[in-house]
C-alpha cells in the first residue's frame, strides 16, 4: 500500500520551464509578469522577466501547465505545455497589442509527440501514463515497460536493478529513483520499494550523458514519479487473474504423460485521489496485493540399481548409504556402450544427483565420476 500526503522531491524528478517574452517585432519585454498555473489544482507560481525578457521556473512537478504572460497594454497570452519527469521545456511567448487573447497549445511527450531536447545533452525517453495504462504488463510491474526505450534490453534473471540492461551493462549498474530519492537497495542493487502500477504517473529512462545531478549509475537511470491528488475526487479498482485452467500443459509433463499442475495468481487493488482542502492540499492512496497458489510435478533422474552395481567401488560408495526420497516411475533410460558410439573402450563421465537432501536421503548435489568399460 502506498500513501502520499504531500509531494516532496528533489531536482532529478522535477522539471523546469524557461523562455523569453517579446513583442510582435521580436523586441524583449522586461518586467513582464509570467504565471505558471496547474489547471488541475489551480496552484500558480509567478516570475518576472529580466532585462532580456528571460524568465524561468525551476522545480516544476511533472504535469500539464498553462503559461500566462502579460505586460502593461499588451494583450495577455496563454500557452499550454506538458512537463515530463526531469524534463526542461522552452516556452517563448510573443505579446501583441490586439484586444483578443492568444491561446497556443504546445504539447510535449504526454501529448504523443516526441520531446525535442534543446537544453542539455541527455539522451532519454519518457514512459507516459498513457503507456502505463494501455500497454500489457504480465505481472503489473511498471519497470517492465523500460524495455520499450532505446538501448534497453531485458537484464539479468535476478532482481538486480530494474531487471533491465541499459547500454549492455549489467542490471546492477542501473540507478533507480522514486520521486527524486534513491530507490535502490544498497546491498542487492534491487528495487528497494516497489510501487503499484496505478500509482505511477510516468518515468524517464536516461541512457546516455546524464548530468552531475545523477550519481552512482554507470549504466543508466530509471526515474519514477508517482501520481498526486488534485481538486477532482477520483479512484479505481482492478482485479487480474492468471489460472492454469486457461493454459496448456508444459512440454515435460506431456513428454512424461503427466497431468498439468495447478497455478492461480490473483492481483487486486485500488487507487483513490482527491483534495483535502481545495486548491491547497491533496492526497493520493494506492493499494495492491498478490496471492499465488500453485502445485506441480518435479522430475529428477537417478541411476538404477543395476547401474549402481556395475560402478567402480569408489563411485558405488557415494550411492549406497542413501535412499530414494520418492518412488521411481519405472521408466529406464539406457546408456549405449561407449564402443558403439566410437569412444574408447574405457571412458569416464559424470552423474549429477539433484534435489539436496539430508540424513542419508539420496539427492545431495554431488558429482561422481563413473568408469564404464565395454565388457564384450
Amino acid at each position: 500500500m502506498l500513501l502520499c500526503l504531500a509531494s516532496v522531491s528533489f531536482g532529478q524528478s522535477y522539471g523546469q520551464i524557461n523562455g523569453t517574452v517579446k513583442d510582435q517585432n521580436g523586441a524583449a519585454i522586461p518586467g513582464a509578469t509570467v504565471k505558471l498555473v496547474d489547471p488541475n489544482t489551480n496552484v500558480e507560481r509567478t516570475a518576472t522577466t529580466n532585462g532580456e525578457g528571460f524568465y524561468q521556473f525551476i522545480n516544476v512537478p511533472p504535469g500539464n501547465y498553462n503559461v500566462v504572460a502579460s505586460s502593461g497594454s499588451f494583450a495577455p497570452a496563454t500557452i499550454k505545455t506538458a512537463v515530463a519527469v526531469g524534463g526542461a521545456n522552452t516556452v517563448n511567448v510573443a505579446l501583441g497589442v490586439a484586444a483578443l487573447v492568444d491561446v497556443v497549445d504546445v504539447i510535449g511527450e504526454t501529448g504523443g509527440i516526441a520531446e525535442i531536447n534543446t537544453t542539455d545533452q541527455v539522451q532519454s525517453a519518457v514512459i507516459t501514463q498513457k503507456d502505463i495504462q494501455n500497454l500489457p504488463v504480465l505481472d503489473r510491474n511498471p519497470y517492465s515497460l523500460a524495455t520499450i526505450s532505446g538501448n534497453v534490453s531485458t537484464g539479468d534473471a535476478d532482481d538486480r536493478g530494474a531487471r533491465v540492461a541499459i547500454n549492455g551493462i549489467r542490471s546492477a549498474s542501473t540507478n533507480i529513483l522514486l520521486d527524486g530519492t534513491e530507490n535502490s537497495a544498497t546491498f542487492t542493487a534491487a528495487v528497494a520499494q516497489t510501487v503499484p502500477q496505478d500509482s505511477v504517473a510516468e518515468f524517464r529512462i536516461i541512457t546516455n550523458n546524464f548530468s552531475a545531478e545523477y550519481g552512482r549509475a554507470s549504466g543508466g537511470i530509471v526515474n519514477v514519479v508517482t501520481r498526486s491528488g488534485n481538486n477532482n475526487l477520483q479512484g479505481s479498482v482492478f482485479y487480474q487473474n492468471r489460472n492454469s485452467a486457461l493454459g496448456a500443459n508444459q512440454f515435460d509433463n506431456n513428454a512424461n504423460d503427466t497431468e498439468k499442475g495447478f497455478f492461480n495468481r490473483s492481483q487486486f487493488g485500488y487507487s483513490v485521489l482527491g483534495p483535502i482542502v481545495k486548491n491547497k492540499a491533496f492526497f493520493s492512496n494506492f493499494g495492491e496485493w498478490t496471492l499465488i497458489r500453485s502445485s506441480g510435478t518435479t522430475f529428477a533422474y537417478v541411476p538404477s540399481q543395476t547401474f549402481i552395481n556395475n560402478m567402480a567401488p569408489n563411485a558405488r560408495a557415494v550411492f549406497q548409504p542413501n535412499t530414494l526420497a520418492a518412488t521411481p516411475t519405472g521408466q529406464t533410460f539406457t546408456i549405449p556402450l561407449l564402443a558403439e558410439v566410437g569412444a574408447q573402450p574405457t571412458k569416464s563421465f559424470s552423474v549429477i544427483l539433484s534435489n539436496p537432501g539430508s540424513g542419508g536421503t539420496l539427492g545431495a548435489r554431488t558429482t561422481a565420476t563413473v568408469n564404464v568399460s565395454d565388457t564384450r
